[in-house]
């Protein structure tokens, strides 16, 4: 029984208001631990809503039904994250569904010492460090367990120890690091000027200070880095100037971390990984997205210290392999740029600096995958979960992303449906176990079902078919307590 058919109210004290920047889940505890109660689990039950998962947008709702000034109502709405798809809307902004975590409590320990209450700000996971006390976002308690959202005591983790330790505020605030700027959109905090950043989405921007991070914080590679969001500072360093100072943070990494040799044989080789994901960035938004900024200022930084002169140029690789393609690219109606990557992903291409003509088997080798490549949509019909919760597994040498077909990006289905065959080949037809779907094992372990399909894949996680016919990835289970 709901909220609203419930003859009662769900407290029976309405003394208490939303502070700075609590949302509507942080603030349920606050009135749970008012009532006498330690466990929001339980007390949510009993008032008719589903206690052991209480989401924003169910703790919301029930404060709603709560007699509470009209001000309160306003400020729960605005600081309340709320489902919308593959979004969240908080107020007023806009953030991936991936950007924000609610698994485990997460905290500021000095924080807390100034005012026991939640804030939303701490569960967008690039939050990892307090601007006002330099402190670091905590998941766990002192003895390294989690604090899970059916605590209620906000100032205590679950054996009654302090949460809250009294940290000295700093002097001078810190203004310029990413979470002084989340900070700025989501609270009163005082506006100051991002230059860069001003103009662009709260989700936009937190891509793009991950993605030169990840870029800019580590070496040459070609493949992109483990360490997601470990260089969170760096990007940021990049991004919270002036253009000049992008320009010269990207110069400097050109510098410093590639080699002449390299630098030689041309922007894209020169970028490493970064290359295709940032063009891949670019063309799924529209020219006056913050991925166009970037890419400009990639092509200003590279220039003066690249592959310039034309002699030099036709020395490279990349010159006669884009020679040798192009009037295969003209006759086929497709872009250079978008055939480039797909020849090389098929093995097509020579590294050599000398001239060479595409041969016929090569040609027929090209003719067929790009026949073969299908579109975003073709590729969760066929695995049969949406693209938001396979979009991980590319790039992971699971199958490929090629960008610039018109319209949108390309897959081969071949390596789709080569990925589903696997995942099916490990999984037995019975089991007498019992069995939850993908989708419940990624959300139960704050995963996405491409992370899921990595362990399937790998070893780590046993599953079986699903009892009735279902298509494609929803035909496996994952069997409960049996990983190895």
């Amino acid at each position: 029984m709901g909220v609203h058919a419930s003859r009662y109210l769900p407290f029976s004290n309405w003394s208490l208001r939303p502070l700075c920047g609590e949302p509507a889940h942080g603030f349920f505890l606050r009135m749970v631990a008012n009532e006498g109660h330690y466990s929001a689990s339980v007390y949510g039950c009993e008032i008719g809503i589903n206690g052991r998962r209480l989401t924003p947008e169910e703790t919301l709702e029930t404060l709603l039904a709560v007699p509470l000034p009209e001000e309160s109502k306003h400020a729960l709405r605005r600081s309340t994250p709320l489902a919308d798809g593959a979004w969240y809307d908080l107020g007023g902004q806009r953030l991936r569904q991936r950007q924000m975590s609610f698994s485990t409590r997460r905290f500021c320990r000095a924080c807390l010492a100034n005012s026991p209450h939640h804030r939303v700000w701490w569960d967008i996971v690039a939050f990892r460090s307090c601007p006002e006390h330099a402190t670091a976002i905590e998941d766990v308690d002192e003895s390294g367990q989690p604090i899970g959202w059916w605590w209620a005591d906000i100032a205590c983790d679950t054996s009654g120890r302090p949460l809250a330790r009294s940290v000295r505020s700093l002097m001078e605030r810190q203004t310029r690091t990413l979470e002084a700027f989340i900070l700025e959109r989501l609270s009163s905090a005082p506006r100051t000027l991002w230059p860069l950043l001003d103009a662009h989405s709260l989700f936009e921007a937190i891509d793009a200070v991950d993605f030169l991070g990840r870029w800019l914080g580590n070496e040459h590679s070609l493949s992109p880095p483990a360490d997601t969001m470990e260089k969170l500072d760096v990007g940021m360093a990049a991004l919270a100037g002036t253009r000049d100072d992008l320009v010269s943070a990207i110069r400097v990494w050109f510098l410093d971390r590639v080699p002449d040799y390299i630098r030689r044989q041309g922007k894209m080789t020169s970028m490493g990984w970064a290359f295709t994901s940032l063009l891949n960035a670019a063309w799924n938004y529209p020219e006056a997205s913050i991925w166009t900024v970037l890419q400009q200022a990639v092509s200003d930084a590279f220039e003066p210290i690249g592959r310039t002169g034309k002699r030099r140029f036709k020395q490279t690789p990349d010159f006669y392999a884009e020679r040798a393609l192009a009037k295969f690219a003209e006759n086929m109606g497709v872009k250079l740029d978008a055939l480039l990557p797909l020849a090389r992903h098929v093995g097509v291409l020579r590294n050599i600096s000398e001239p060479w003509d595409l041969a016929s088997s090569d040609e027929r080798v090209l003719i067929a995958a790009i026949g073969d490549l299908v579109s975003t949509a073709e590729v969760s019909r066929i695995l049969a979960v949406e693209s938001w919760a396979w979009k991980n597994l590319v790039g992971r040498g699971k199958f490929a992303v090629f960008a610039h077909f018109s319209p949108g990006r390309r897959y081969l289905r071949t390596e789709v449906e080569g990925l589903l065959r696997s995942v099916l080949s490990v999984a037995p037809q019975t089991a007498q176990d019992r069995t939850v779907s993908l989708r419940t094992f990624a959300r139960k372990h704050d995963l996405t079902i491409g992370d899921v399909v990595v362990m399937i894949l790998d070893g780590s996680l046993k599953v079986v078919r699903a009892d009735r016919a279902e298509p494609g990835l929803r035909a496996v289970r994952v069997l409960v307590h049996n990983r190895s």
